[in-house]
């Protein structure tokens, strides 16, 4: 089935480059990206898969931007990319490429090609900051300079509730609040087992896969309020849902327990348009399942 788009796909990657050079891969939330583009949910991950997808493709425009007549030791925005592509380019330097090696090597090509040097970089990264790259005399400090001092911050509260929070995600007494789930990848396939009684609320055992039929995946807690569609077979209860739930001609698999640890996989070529898991490290195991659908990707 052919995915409508109903919104400028370079408008929103260019909103979306906004939110993640501000906040970063993991601090930027679907929700926010939701905001920021104007597109809905359903739209996010049928055109781009995942939060890790869209990332790439503003990734891809970022590096596109970079020109490859800039001269070595120039700054960086001699390489024709704007400070928001450059902030980009560093959120994917500190947080992507250290456990992908296909986004680790694409960065290396582009900015060598480009020309773009640590020391350029590493300039951007202090402007980012606030931090002065002055070398004058009068901003260095002399020996006799009694060392800075910073503000205290304000102590956190640790009664202050997560971002999604919501009462009725708290599980019944004596609920497991543990992953409903386990998720195995191998080189060839990914999946699913469900936990205990659910195998039975869903009517599943075990799904089974092909990497090369996962579009991506991503730790979306901000699922309450969106529409589920019609449950069957399955069951639904409060934040609980374990089953079939079909919307729009689709079908998508469920098994949660509250929203806070769900993990969204996205699927094409398969039964499930979607799979929605509440598992322990849904960010951790989003980007595993990222890192290793990569090389089919590229």
């Amino acid at each position: 089935m052919g995915r409508r788009r109903t919104f400028i796909e370079s408008e929103a990657i260019s909103s979306a480059t906004a939110v993640f050079a501000e906040r970063g891969f993991a601090g930027a939330s679907v929700d926010d990206l939701v905001r920021a583009t104007g597109v809905n949910r359903a739209s996010l991950y049928g055109v781009f898969g995942s939060k890790d997808g869209l990332f790439q493709r503003c990734l891809t425009e970022a590096l596109a931007a970079l020109s490859p007549a800039a001269t070595p030791g120039d700054s960086a925005d001699a390489a024709g990319a704007g400070h928001e592509e450059l902030d980009l380019i560093l959120v994917a330097l500190m947080e992507i490429a250290p456990g992908d090696p296909a986004v680790r090597e694409a960065l290396e090509i582009a900015l060598n090609r480009a020309g773009i040097t640590a020391e350029a970089l590493g300039r951007r990264l202090l402007e980012r900051a606030g931090a002065t790259t002055s070398g004058s005399a009068a901003s260095a400090p002399t020996a006799s300079t009694s060392p800075p001092t910073y503000p205290t911050p304000p102590p956190r509260s640790l009664a202050r509730p997560p971002a999604h929070f919501h009462p009725t995600d708290l599980p019944a007494r004596g609920a497991d609040i543990m992953s409903r789930n386990t998720v195995t990848i191998t080189d060839t396939t990914l999946s699913v087992e469900p936990h205990g009684l659910d195998k039975m609320w869903s009517y599943t055992s075990r799904l089974e896969i092909p990497l090369a039929h996962v579009r991506g995946a991503t730790h979306d807690p901000g699922l309450r309020h969106e529409p589920k569609g019609w449950r069957g077979p399955g069951l639904q209860a409060g934040s609980k849902l374990s089953g079939t739930f079909h919307a729009e001609g689709t079908a998508q698999f469920w098994n949660i327990s509250g929203y806070e640890n769900t993990l969204v996989v996205t699927l094409e070529d398969e039964r499930f348009t979607h799979l929605y898991l509440t598992v322990d490290d849904p960010a951790g195991l989003a980007a595993q399942i990222n890192a290793a659908i990569r090389p089919a990707q590229a």
